[in-house]
């Protein structure tokens, strides 16, 4: 039986937990908003069995991302990184994607800064208001996008 494994609970590049199960599973994916030298070099060890979703927001260091790096800082470890395992098993992951008229530009100017990077995969998320998250708008003054939703309505993801 193939055992695939996938860092969903934590961040693969800020908490390298993930190194010491790899002997348990034939491959895993993992995702990261922290393109770290010691992440890239963990990632190095075990490249012919890791596929890396590059989480990049353009909120990095706002009040809506406070934790993440910059869209620059992501783009160039981003090359990095796919020079280590190549575009093919490197996904850019736009992340999240409010969708307001500014949250849109947001992501756009996201995808413009890797569109010479040879990106082959790109996902998106659109955000969700999980109660730390929407503890952290209202403490920062930010609008709901959703008035007290979770996530988009329909017709904010088709305006998107």
């Amino acid at each position: 039986m193939l055992r695939i494994g996938i860092t969903e609970a934590g961040d693969a590049g800020r908490h390298l937990e993930w190194t010491t199960a790899m002997d348990t599973v034939h491959a895993a994916i993992l995702i990261t908003k922290a393109v770290t030298d010691e992440f890239l070099a963990a990632v190095e060890a075990f490249r012919v069995r890791v596929m890396v979703h590059v989480t990049v927001t353009g909120y990095g260091g706002s009040l809506v991302e406070p934790g993440a790096p910059s869209a620059e800082w992501s783009r160039r470890q981003y090359d990095r990184l796919a020079r280590i395992l190549s575009p093919e098993r490197t996904v850019l992951r736009v992340d999240p994607i409010i969708p307001t008229t500014k949250g849109l530009v947001t992501a756009d100017a996201v995808l413009r800064l890797f569109e010479d990077s040879g990106v082959q995969r790109v996902r998106y998320s659109f955000l969700d208001m999980y109660p730390h998250v929407r503890v952290r708008f209202q403490a920062a003054g930010l609008p709901d996008p959703y008035q007290g939703g979770f996530g988009p309505a329909p017709s904010q993801i088709e305006a998107a």
